[in-house]
């Protein structure tokens, strides 16, 4: 089963643990942020936290969106990739099979004269556009091949059988190139998901870290302060302290924010 990269998943964790500092340590950080910034009320400061943490939810939300969008495209083209190779794996052996029969019986001349001379690629698209030209000789320049071992055939049959194998390859290229051109739209609008993401988080971790260190509290501000390694996904959030006694601890509220050094 596709899954959402690291990366992504670790970005969208690390803005979910700003969310949740916010929302945890609200209620202690605005009257501590109010009291350090002049005219900026405590249910004003309360409410820049909710509304920063809303933000960030939001745009992980939609990057956690767009990457599911980006895992579901890789993950649909699995079976047409599998059904790629089978599909190729029995033309190349029918075209091999043509060649030899040609070569047989009319030499290196008639390998050149049905554009057989060179194996079959191993290239699904150059594959079919090898076959196509040999199938569009073969029929217009029809003879009779007998190798005197086995019994004569039409070169036209032998453009039959190929084209029986070549018509379901071209499908499913084609397919493919369809899933390619949706795969490259999904994964830009990821990316775009992803650069509005980093500019929120980096936004919002660092207002909520700068009102953690005016209210006194640089130990909750450094816990979210966005770092490069945190906004790229290459780190997780830091496990949040084990609180003692009472949960969170309501007796900071009784710091003195002017004295915060």
């Amino acid at each position: 089963m596709a899954e959402r990269t690291l990366q992504v998943e670790n970005r969208i964790r690390n803005g979910e643990a700003v969310i949740a500092s916010g929302q945890t340590h609200r209620d202690l950080i605005a009257p501590l942020a109010s009291a350090r910034l002049e005219g900026l009320s405590a249910s004003a400061a309360s409410k820049l936290i909710d509304v920063l943490c809303g933000l960030l939810e939001r745009a992980g939300e939609a990057l956690g969106a767009a990457e599911d969008r980006q895992v579901a495209e890789l993950a649909d083209d699995v079976v047409p990739r599998a059904a790629r190779d089978a599909h190729a794996a029995v033309l190349i052996a029918r075209y091999t099979s043509a060649r030899d029969r040609v070569g047989n019986t009319l030499g290196a001349e008639g390998l050149r004269r049905y554009g057989v001379e060179s194996p079959a690629t191993r290239t699904p698209r150059a594959l079919v556009s090898q076959t196509e030209n040999a199938v569009k000789l073969l029929r217009n320049d029809a003879v009779d091949l007998d190798d005197g071992i086995g019994p004569s055939v039409s070169t036209k049959k032998i453009a039959g059988s190929l084209t029986e194998a070549v018509t379901p390859l071209a499908e499913v290229l084609e397919a493919l190139r369809i899933e390619e051109r949706e795969n490259e739209a999904s994964m830009t609008a990821r990316d775009r998901a992803i650069d509005e993401w980093t500019l929120v988080y980096q936004g919002v971790a660092s207002m909520l870290s700068g009102l953690y260190g005016l209210a006194g509290r640089p130990d909750l501000a450094e816990r979210i302060r966005p770092t490069v390694r945190r906004a790229t996904g290459l780190d997780q959030p830091e496990p949040a302290p084990v609180p003692s006694g009472g949960g969170e601890s309501g007796t900071d509220t009784g710091a003195d924010p002017g004295g915060a050094g």
